[in-house]
């Protein structure tokens, strides 16, 4: 990729302005904005005689801000100074000159006119940036040691670099996520990642050649580790899902084993329910025919005790009339009744 990386050449910071409290050379400087910005144009006047390291110090605050203030405040009282125990920020605790000269500066500092859009190496910073900014100097400066001018440049430098690589490695994340549904977006991978290398080198940067490099390769670090992460899951989700079509292919032959089993336990059922109807017609058969052939039997039977028994009423009846016949012989017989 050809190189034609825009690194930012005017001052870095907009604004610096010194506050000194407890000044006490009030004939020389008087208070307020003022005698500060005399105080501080004759305190960081260059001129041959002086030590190169306080030189070049005050030449580095003179470059590196687009314009200085200074302010110089009275002695705010006692209990302000912590002479008298702690400090909550009670108004009223404060001296009335200190308080007199402190509402000058703040008007001065809050004034429409000197309330600009912030910038930091030329570009407008967000609130995000400014934050994360003000987080930086925090570090700096909690400790209680004056940073050199140098850790101050250091640390903006790198929260403006980090700041850039950060917007494009947004760039390329949006790039992914807009094609999530594409075929083979892995191969897309190289395209995304040209997109978020090109936003980089047309970023201004500071810092010089080094720098860039630098930052660049965390750029590219942080693109191919979220790649990695973005395969990883792809595979982890591969093979998940051949899990799980493993798992559902294993439940549907159950399943499929399940329906022939009860297929088979319902023709089963039926067929011996079948039978045993086959078998209760054939009882019923067999039970119907041994009836008949006993209805018929005792038809027969009843059929020849009728017979029979007309032979006797005829037999009796012969009889009964050749007993009258021989009982009238015999009374005729008696009493000599002669019997035609």
């Amino acid at each position: 990729m050809a190189s034609t990386t825009d690194f930012y050449t005017g001052t870095i910071f907009q604004n610096l302005i010194f506050l000194i409290r407890d000044w006490p050379h009030v004939t020389e400087f008087e208070f307020g904005i003022e005698g500060g910005e005399n105080y501080m144009k004759k305190f960081l006047a260059t001129n041959e005689r002086q030590n190169n390291k306080i030189k070049k110090v005050r030449e580095n605050i003179k470059s590196t801000f687009n314009k200085l203030s200074c302010a110089l405040l009275p002695y705010p009282g006692p209990c302000v100074a912590g002479t008298r125990g702690f400090y909550n920020g009670c108004w009223k605790e404060m001296e009335l000159e200190f308080k007199e000269v402190l509402q000058n500066v703040i008007e001065y500092l809050l004034s429409p006119d000197r309330v600009v859009i912030k910038k930091v190496n030329g570009l407008v910073v967000n609130g995000t940036q400014f934050y994360d900014l003000i987080v930086n100097f925090f570090e700096l400066f909690k400790s209680g040691i004056l940073p050199e001018t140098l850790s101050i440049l250091e640390a903006t430098i790198e929260r403006h670099m980090m700041s850039i690589v950060n917007e494009c490695y947004e760039a390329y994340k949006k790039s992914f996520e807009k094609n999530q549904d594409v075929e083979n977006i892995n191969d897309r991978y190289e395209d995304f990642k040209e997109i978020a290398l090109l936003k980089y080198q047309d970023a201004k940067k500071m810092g010089g050649q080094e720098c860039e490099i630098k930052y660049r390769e965390i750029l590219e670090k942080q693109i191919d580790e979220v790649f990695e992460l973005i395969e990883n899951n792809q595979r982890r989700l591969e093979a998940e899902k051949e899990v799980a079509k493993q798992e559902i292919e294993e439940l549907q032959r159950l399943y499929e084993e399940q329906l022939q089993k009860e297929r088979h336990a319902n023709e089963e059922r039926l067929r011996i329910e079948q039978e045993k109807d086959n078998m209760e017609q054939e009882q019923y058969e067999r039970l119907r025919t041994a009836a008949e052939l006993k209805y018929n039997q005792a038809k027969e039977y009843l059929k020849k005790q009728e017979e029979k028994l007309n032979e006797q009423q005829k037999l009796f009846k012969g009889l009964t009339t050749a007993v009258v016949f021989v009982g009238s012989l015999l009374l005729a017989a008696r009493f000599g009744i002669k019997i035609k």
